[in-house]
């Protein structure tokens, strides 16, 4: 921009969660599921122009509800809603960020 090149400002997360994942039949064709997670996350450091963002490590948390539609006998459409609270990616802030997420996906069966 303006004959400069910009920064890269892209924060990458690496995460590892574990936890249960519950699934009840409603009927034939759909099932709500829900699930529990705890885990750790690792950001690494970010180097920009006039300093660099240490890496950080810390504890996340998350659980998430779905509503699965069996269109097939092997195909299936789901829709979640997933909630995470992880730590901020600088040390001093001390303050956890929630994050929401709502999408969709299609999965095939074996």
């Amino acid at each position: 921009m303006n004959g400069s090149v910009a920064e890269n400002r892209t924060l990458d997360i690496t995460s590892l969660t574990v936890g249960p994942h519950f699934s009840y039949p409603l009927s034939s064709y759909w099932r709500i599921g829900c699930k529990l997670l705890t885990g750790y996350l690792h950001y690494p450091s970010l180097p920009l122009t006039d300093l660099t963002t240490p890496s950080r490590n810390g504890i996340c948390f998350g659980c998430g509800t779905s509503l699965t539609f069996l269109t097939y006998k092997d195909f299936d459409v789901r829709f979640f809603l997933d909630y995470d609270l992880v730590p901020p990616p600088k040390s001093a802030s001390g303050e956890y960020m929630s994050m929401l997420t709502a999408g969709a996906s299609f999965a095939v069966s074996f």
